[in-house]
């Protein structure tokens, strides 16, 4: 009897993990068998992205070669593009698999606004198109931000760069924003990828920043909402675009709270069948 009960008891405990475990999804990266060009123009995948989440309204898909990884996003909804063209969007790689803020890309920079500019918009109501539409779409990013990858890798750095960490929005003629990134893996893991990656999980999280928070004229930041300035994604666990504390946002605003998504996953180290299309 003892021992019935102890074998159920690892029985339950294993049913525990596994369920815990199942918390965040576990997909498999596709092969890239097509040069990929950070340019917000989704041409190179197929559409509908491969996956969504319902919080943010977001299709994302990844893939990689032995070199590359890569990143998609595609936001239909007007909410979530104006949070990620305003308040930034945060790419965090844990190579390890278990969910942590190892390696960072923030892009595109949050966007600084004003005491005048806040006032403006408590005015409005965040679902009109006055609100929506006030800031147009410009493909005038010039900047990423990385923390947390190989030195000297780090800080506030060109799209084109030495390292060759690189992305870029657009909006094509159905106003759908487009978000591709291009990570190379000997920035924050190993040179080329082996056979024996393919066991390896990694843990991504995608954050939509909330709108940025509002700067005072002389440029120091209004009351005491959390956060930190444009372009920063470090200093003790603070992140642009973060939920407000003060008088100047409604915490209950959606638009000014930030939303992540976790995912796991398990890369491809060789090439699969060509899709049909491409055969």
């Amino acid at each position: 009897m003892i021992r019935s009960f102890s074998v159920f008891s690892k029985l339950t405990l294993f049913s525990l993990v596994l369920l815990s475990s199942c918390s965040v999804p576990l997909y498999v990266s596709m092969w890239q068998h097509a040069p990929v060009k950070a340019d917000g123009n989704p041409w190179e995948w197929t559409k509908p992205l491969r996956y969504y989440d319902s919080g943010s309204k977001l299709q994302y898909t990844f893939s990689n070669d032995l070199k590359n990884m890569y990143i998609c996003v595609r936001a239909t909804n007007e909410e979530s593009q104006q949070k990620i063209l305003r308040g930034g969007m945060q790419i965090w790689i844990d190579t390890t698999g278990k969910a942590k803020e190892r390696s960072g890309l923030l892009f595109p920079l949050p966007e600084t606004e004003t005491k005048e500019d806040v006032n403006r918009e408590r005015r409005q109501d965040p679902g009109t198109s006055e609100f929506r539409t006030k800031k147009k779409f410009r493909n005038d990013r010039t900047e990423l931000e990385l923390t947390g990858f190989k030195p000297p890798a780090s800080g506030i750095l060109p799209l084109q760069n030495i390292y060759g960490v690189t992305a870029n929005i657009n909006m094509d003629s159905l106003d759908i924003l487009t978000y591709e990134a291009i990570i190379p893996f000997r920035t924050f893991f190993k040179d080329s990828l082996l056979p024996a990656d393919s066991s390896r999980v990694f843990s991504f999280k995608i954050v939509v920043n909330g709108l940025p928070h509002a700067k005072k004229d002389n440029g120091s930041q209004a009351s005491s909402d959390m956060g930190a300035t444009s372009g920063s994604m470090g200093g003790a666990g603070r992140r642009p675009g973060g939920s407000p504390r003060g008088g100047d946002r409604t915490p209950s605003n959606p638009m000014y709270e930030s939303h992540s998504m976790k995912t796991n996953i398990r890369l491809r180290t060789v090439p699969t069948p060509l899709p049909k299309k491409w055969e």
